[in-house]
């Protein structure tokens, strides 16, 4: 997804794509503008980054498990968590017969 961050005079300091799901930047002291697009839809949002304070922005669209609405119940999203976890098991399982071999 494109992502552009721009400080308050107009410098763009960054351009660039991001494969997320997430995208971590140091930047300098200042007001910053964060632009981000997903399949058309643009949403930017204004930073403030200075010594004694982070920022910290979430960008989110719907997702393809939620039909579109971009919420999940917390049962779909144990269910999900639960179906990849048991991929990480037998994916580690089938390493660890492999690797004894």
């Amino acid at each position: 997804m494109p992502v552009s961050i721009a400080e308050m005079t107009g410098y763009m300091v960054l351009d660039t794509k991001s494969d997320g799901p997430n995208m971590l930047t140091f930047l300098s002291n200042s007001h910053h503008t964060i632009t981000a697009n997903y399949k058309g839809k643009t949403e930017q949002r204004t930073v403030n980054i200075s010594t004694s304070q982070h920022a910290r922005q979430v960008f989110s669209w719907p997702c393809r498990y939620c039909g579109g609405t971009g919420e999940r119940t917390l049962a779909e999203r144990t269910q999900q968590f639960n179906v990849y976890r048991n991929q990480v098991q037998r994916n580690y399982a089938n390493f660890a017969v492999n690797s004894v071999r």
